[in-house]
């Protein structure tokens, strides 16, 4: 009988969505962090570039506190699926997006 570090697809429930992010993640703990991150890159990505396209002029500060807060409510979310999303990186998300939306409130003219 050979020995696996990990379950393998048989032995694991695989039914949803949520249990396919779970798969992963209990084979590679870092997935989820790094979805969260290309989730937030592509959120702000947008918000710059889409807001540049309307007005001619992109402010960073304001798509990064978009990319953040959005990043954060999807890791909140995540978290209904035990096990998905660590309180580490929840906290992280949550520290991003206070200190984006603070870099944000410096950025404004007065």
């Amino acid at each position: 009988m050979s020995w696996t570090p990990y379950q393998t697809a048989d032995q694991f429930n695989i039914t949803g969505m949520d249990n396919v992010f779970l798969y992963v993640a209990t084979a590679l703990p870092m997935f989820i962090p790094l979805v969260l991150f290309a989730i937030g890159a592509v959120i702000t990505g947008a918000t710059y570039f889409g807001q540049k396209r309307a007005t001619g002029n992109g402010d960073l500060p304001a798509a990064l506190s978009v990319g953040t807060w959005f990043t954060s409510i999807i890791a909140t979310m995540m978290t209904l699926q035990e096990g998905l999303v660590s309180g580490y990186t929840l906290v992280i998300c949550y520290i991003a997006a206070i200190g984006a939306f603070i870099a944000l409130y410096l950025s404004r003219e007065r």
